[in-house]
């Protein structure tokens, strides 16, 4: 949803959405250099960053409720390091504000993997970077290489099986060349996890949550990642988008049942 230049920063708002409306009359309300164009307003600087600041916080917030905590800090971050600059706020129309980044992985050596997305994004590459943040060897351009060691590392794949939604960006992550059953047990059998045990780390991990979390935490995540990517969301779009969503909601909904099942064995 938003992106930087050197010139302003972007924030895209769906048109007719009530936050769209919303930045408007705050645009109104508290900036005197604001030009309303047919598909975009721009607010100039009037010398009080610190209301574009508040403005740039509130679209984040409210265009990304579930993105993880890092992820978001960073988000901010760079932001109101650039809230001095102009804001272009682009009205789009609901089919442009789903941008899709395809990521490959693949196997380059002995516990290295290479993640390279099919056209270099800002977000995407940042996301990617927090998530496998202690694994991260080093990016270049499109690519990103991991040093694929340890149990935590394929519970992060597993993670990242299907999709993510990010900050109004579809990341599909494509893992045919590296994760077969075979192969993937192989890999991630690296402790000794019985096959429950593995499954089990697999659920928590897909409801963005860890062993040991209280199940009321793990509930509320569930059942906001459920929201997230349930198939409503992507009414009439294309039948990729829709059949990603219907794969990763059964998985969310699979994945809590086996979660919760084991909270009722341990109680």
């Amino acid at each position: 949803m938003i992106s930087y230049c050197d010139k302003y920063v972007q924030v895209r708002l769906p048109k007719n959405s009530l936050l769209l409306r919303k930045v408007i009359n705050y645009a109104n309300k508290h900036f005197s250099q604001n030009i309303k164009l047919s598909s975009s307003v721009l607010i100039l600087d009037d010398g009080e960053t610190y209301k574009k600041e508040y403005l740039l916080q509130w679209c984040i917030h409210a265009s990304a409720p579930s993105l993880e905590t890092k992820a978001l800090d960073s988000i901010i971050k760079e932001a109101l390091d650039r809230a001095h600059l102009p804001l272009h706020i682009k009205i789009t129309s609901e089919d442009d504000l789903l941008e899709q980044v395809r990521i490959k992985a693949s196997v380059i050596g002995i516990n290295r993997v290479l993640l390279k997305m099919e056209k270099e994004n800002f977000v995407a590459k940042r996301y990617i970077k927090l998530f496998f943040q202690k694994y991260c060897l080093s990016d270049k351009g499109n690519e990103i290489y991991l040093n694929a060691v340890g149990q935590e590392f394929w519970d992060k794949i597993i993670n990242l099986i299907s999709f993510k939604i990010i900050h109004n960006v579809m990341l599909v992550f494509e893992f045919n060349d590296f994760m077969s059953k075979e192969k993937f047990e192989s890999a991630s059998a690296q402790s000794f996890l019985t096959r429950e045990e593995r499954e089990l780390r697999r659920s928590y991990s897909l409801l963005d949550s860890n062993i040991g979390d209280d199940f009321g935490v793990v509930k509320s995540r569930y059942l906001k990642l459920v929201r997230t990517y349930h198939p409503d969301m992507v009414y009439g779009k294309n039948k990729e988008i829709v059949d990603a969503y219907i794969t990763r909601f059964i998985a969310i909904k699979e994945a809590y049942e086996v979660v919760k099942n084991s909270c009722k064995v341990a109680s």
